[in-house]
């Protein structure tokens, strides 16, 4: 039809054109219903007749090949396919969320569909981590999901609860829509652990199409969640795996084949989504996940049209595909549906329900008391993004448990709430720590760790919500030096820093990105990925029961006089401080000094007492001091007679002891960047990757109770005092 109005349009076009020479020629088209003819000028108003006349045919021509066109369309082998990724159990919609019940809004009013998901979905925020994946696997269930890969954080429940939840999954459906979890590269004693493919057949005009779905994950899963979630289990090439999962659905008779991957984009990625595209022929729609990667409209790798959404359900892709009679592809294209678009779309009741239910059934699970706290654990605005707090202190610990890392560092501004005094549920835990940030480890060298600490505490005085919360270092500041600058004493486990040792850090995701602007973590690989922050705190206060933590001194800011560091501390945490002092062999010295109280602390064991430490006591008097000095003596002198208390000295052997503050001062002396310049340093990988010497009392300090090199004692200061604090 558009063939025929394009030859009836060149005929009237060629007759004006002749006409216009004066001409005198007949013409006839034979696909034209009516002969057009032109003897010459007196036919003059027969040809404009004419003319008018094949306008208003070609008109009406046009208008029925649009209408008809259209009703091919409709009328076409058209099935589209759905496709989410990397929400990280965010299911519920917010102001920057969809939601899964306007996600099965969308899958019900889109006809001939298939929802399908790209992995790391059931683990994340505790909305999806208080039933272990069950809320979300149901969730997924109720809106319509058919296919979903396993990402590395889908195993951090571990590989037998996976295995668990979507065992389930399949008997929920009763055999409608079945969720079914695909991965043909994941084994276990040499057999594949998850189904590898399956076939959708769809009822399209009358037509059976064969959509083929297979499923690869990525093998950095071996070291992207917890290993003991993975003990047994290898993950195979994905490559490999493709090319066996296109063959073998092209001999089952699959006319659309879909790849669901949770491979990634990111070059230090091996192999990358683009790798096995690449070196696959046969794929013709690679749905991937793991890097978080947003392509608006696809991209076209060799004849393989690549999606993927982005993040945290922040859009729905879209991918339509058009088929011939013989259910050969025709055309793909892609798209994406934004928040924005989606906010106008009626969410699907049945699943709003669904939602509303399991919020109510958490609510009793957040209720669970999981210990008790004698001390209110300060998570407030005012203090966690301003300095050192007990809560601080209690979360990076619980990441030292978790990881066995060297050291913990991570920022105030993800700590949202305090703790109160009494019993400690589940939904304080959320409350303080609301984002579902995991924790990650890697290799950072001393001098890399020396820059990231300088960057957190540049605005010291000041809110910062990049303000370092620290476990296995203790470090202090003098606020008056340039900034970049300002750390006098950094020791790590009790030992002063090695610029040029690697040591294993441990961080949330958020900063191991380089959230809040943090330097270094950018540029440094991944080592590993664990549970989430709330699921370890959660299990070290299980763990301890009752919670009685301090602030204990591991950030001070003091001045340098005379080779000894000075620092002021609060009279709270003094008894503390004095006694592991006395235990340590050390002694003190307390005097009235321009309206201040200061406590000298001397190194009894050296021939010549050495002073190694000037305490400032704010909020104490010289008696109140001397009493709490008699105290402590006879406490330890009670202590003596008990058998368990013979080595509660010892705990400053093989510290160096403190006359290396030279040694220590040559290491800190430069701040040149040093972000991802490791190639000196890889003959230390193996050393030192793990802190085997666990705090003997967490709750209280580490073992090294003397872990400043050329401060002494005043490392285990209870808390520098911040008057420079404000309201914000």
């Amino acid at each position: 039809m558009i063939k025929r109005d394009g030859q009836r349009i060149a005929a009237i076009a060629m007759a004006v054109a002749l006409m216009g020479q004066n001409a005198l020629p007949i013409f006839s088209l034979e696909n034209l219903t009516e002969t057009v003819t032109i003897e010459g000028e007196e036919n003059q108003s027969l040809i404009e007749e004419t003319e008018v006349e094949k306008a208003t045919e070609i008109e009406n021509e046009s208008e029925e090949t649009t209408t008809e066109k259209s009703t091919e369309k409709e009328e076409s082998n058209k099935i589209t396919i759905l496709h989410t990724n990397d929400t990280h159990g965010r299911l519920k919609a917010d102001s920057k969320v969809i939601g899964l019940d306007t996600v099965a809004a969308i899958k019900n009013n889109t006809e001939n569909s298939i929802l399908i998901d790209a992995g790391d979905t059931i683990h994340g925020l505790p909305f999806v981590t208080l039933s272990k994946g069950q809320d979300a696997v149901d969730l997924l269930n109720a809106a319509g999901y058919e296919y979903i890969v396993p990402g590395n954080h889908d195993f951090n429940y571990g590989y037998s609860r996976l295995m668990e939840l979507f065992k389930n999954s399949v008997k929920l459906k009763n055999g409608q829509n079945k969720l079914r979890l695909l991965a043909s590269n994941i084994n276990k004693d040499g057999k594949s652990v998850f189904e590898a493919n399956h076939i959708k057949e769809m009822e399209v005009n009358g037509k059976t199409v064969k959509v083929g779905f297979f499923g690869i994950a990525t093998q950095e899963t071996a070291y992207k969640t917890n290993p003991n979630n993975i003990k047994g289990i290898e993950f195979t090439s994905p490559v490999n795996a493709a090319k066996e999962q296109v063959a073998d659905l092209e001999k089952q008779g699959a006319d659309v084949i879909v790849a669901l991957s949770h491979i990634g984009t990111d070059e230090s990625s091996d192999p990358t989504a683009y790798d096995v595209i690449k070196a696959v022929d046969g794929i013709d729609v690679y749905v991937d996940g793991h890097s978080h990667t947003t392509f608006k409209n696809g991209e076209k790798v060799n004849d393989t049209l690549l999606v993927s959404t982005g993040e945290y359900l922040s859009n729905v892709g879209k991918v339509e595909i058009e088929l011939d009679e013989n259910n050969e592809i025709v055309n793909a294209t892609a798209s994406l549906i934004t928040k924005e678009e989606a906010s106008k779309i009626t969410p699907d009741a049945n699943v709003a329900a669904k939602i509303a239910e399991i919020d109510k059934a958490q609510g009793e699970i957040l209720s669970e008391v999981i210990g008790k706290n004698t001390i209110e654990l300060d998570g407030d605005r005012n203090s966690v993004r301003f300095g050192e707090t007990n809560l601080g202190n209690l979360i990076t610990d619980a990441m030292i448990d978790e990881t066995n890392a060297d050291l913990a560092i991570t920022n105030g501004g993800g700590i949202r709430a305090s703790i109160k005094v009494g019993d400690i549920t589940k939904q304080d835990i959320v409350s303080v720590l609301p984002f579902g940030n995991f924790i990650v480890t890697k290799q950072l060298t001393g001098a890399q760790i020396k820059e990231i600490l300088e960057f957190g505490v540049r605005s010291y005085g000041e809110s910062l919500g990049g303000f370092p919360h620290i476990s296995g270092i203790r470090f202090v500041l003098d606020p008056s030096r340039p900034v970049g600058d300002r750390i006098i004493s950094l020791t790590i486990n009790g030992k002063a820093l090695d610029m040029n040792k690697t040591y294993t850090v441990a961080t949330n995701d958020f900063t191991a990105a380089g959230g809040d602007d943090y330097p270094c973590f950018g540029d440094v690989p991944t080592l590993n990925e664990y549970s989430s922050l709330e699921e370890a705190l959660a299990n070290f206060i299980e763990t301890l029961q009752t919670v009685s933590y301090t602030k204990q001194g591991r950030i001070l800011a003091g001045t340098m006089v005379d080779g000894v560091i000075k620092v002021e501390v609060e009279k709270e945490y003094l008894k503390d401080i004095l006694s592991k002092a006395r235990k340590a062999g050390y002694i003190s010295k307390v005097s009235e000094e321009e309206g201040k109280i200061t406590i000298r602390i001397y190194n009894a064991k050296t021939k010549t007492e050495q002073l190694v430490a000037i305490l400032e006591v704010k909020d104490a008097t010289v008696e109140e001091v001397n009493t709490l000095v008699n105290e402590i003596n006879k406490e330890i002198e009670n202590e003596s007679t008990n058998p368990e208390d013979e080595n509660a000295g010892s705990d400053d052997e093989n510290q160096g002891g403190n006359n290396s503050g030279n040694e220590d001062d040559k290491n800190q002396g430069e701040n040149n960047s040093n972000c991802g310049n490791t190639s000196n340093n890889n003959g230390n990988q193996d050393e030192n990757n793990s802190n085997t010497t666990k705090p003997s009392n967490p709750q209280t300090g580490d073992a090294s109770i003397l872990g400043f090199v050329s401060i002494g004692i005043a490392a285990i200061a209870g808390v520098f005092a911040n008057n420079r604090r404000k309201n914000i």
